[in-house]
């Protein structure tokens, strides 16, 4: 659980570019992200550099069930063309 925290803080804060444009690329991403089957509420980050998508976390009510992670990392990996290493899905707190 510290690794896990310990690596949505590094994310945060490292510098992502345009700040409106990763956001609102980032709500587009949670709302796509959402309509997956057993997702439920969902929440995106990603980390752009130079225009590009290098790393994603998925945050969603529905990241303990492994079939949920596998469709998400699959979603994102084919959205922004990054690999699977590069995706994070965790469980959103309650």
């Amino acid at each position: 659980l510290a690794i896990l925290l310990i690596l949505g803080i590094i994310l945060m804060l490292i510098p992502t570019g345009s700040t409106e444009k990763a956001q609102s690329e980032e709500m587009r991403a949670a709302e796509i992200c959402s309509g997956v089957n057993g997702v439920g509420r969902c929440s995106v980050m990603l980390n752009i550099k130079d225009g590009d998508v290098i790393s994603a976390a998925v945050l969603c009510d529905g990241a303990d069930s492994s079939a949920v992670e596998s469709d998400l990392k699959e979603l994102i990996s084919s959205l922004y063309g990054i690999g699977y290493n590069r995706i994070s899905v965790l469980k959103l707190s309650e």
